[in-house]
């Protein structure tokens, strides 16, 4: 059913139809309709669960890519560096006839003793020792 309205003042004749009343507002006049309109409520509420199942799919994998890069960014180097053990410390007693080059030796084993030397007369301030003095190097 069509209707044909005219502008008052020469406008151009537009053709109107009569809109249809929505399917769940519309009286229910057969048992079929009241199915089609709980079926199509029960179609909504699945398609929302589609929907949701979706999205967490798609977080899931997101999630798992992001982990992915992760690691393969720490395999390939950009992983922060590992600080550095605290230094110890040892001690050495002076005995007599000891030179500042034989406590060097002591105090770092297996260390080039020339840069200990220089480190431990420049902290003491002189080279000299002397019988029962202790001395502390801390290696790095």
């Amino acid at each position: 059913m069509a209707a044909i309205t005219y502008e008052p003042h020469g406008g151009i004749p537009t053709l109107e139809r009569p809109r249809a009343p929505h399917p769940a507002l519309a009286p229910v006049t057969d048992i079929r309709d009241h199915r089609r309109a709980a079926h199509s409520t029960r179609a909504r509420k699945v398609r929302s669960a589609v929907l949701w199942r979706r999205r967490a799919v798609a977080t899931l994998l997101a999630l798992g890519m992001l982990v992915g890069a992760g690691r393969l960014v720490s395999v390939a180097g950009g992983a922060l560096p590992v600080s550095d053990p605290a230094p110890s410390a040892s001690s050495y007693v002076v005995e007599p006839g000891d030179t500042l080059w034989e406590v060097a030796e002591r105090v770092a084993p297996g260390v080039d003793p020339r840069p200990v030397v220089d480190a431990l007369a420049a902290a003491r301030g002189t080279s000299a020792v002397s019988p029962g003095e202790t001395i502390t190097w801390l290696s790095p």
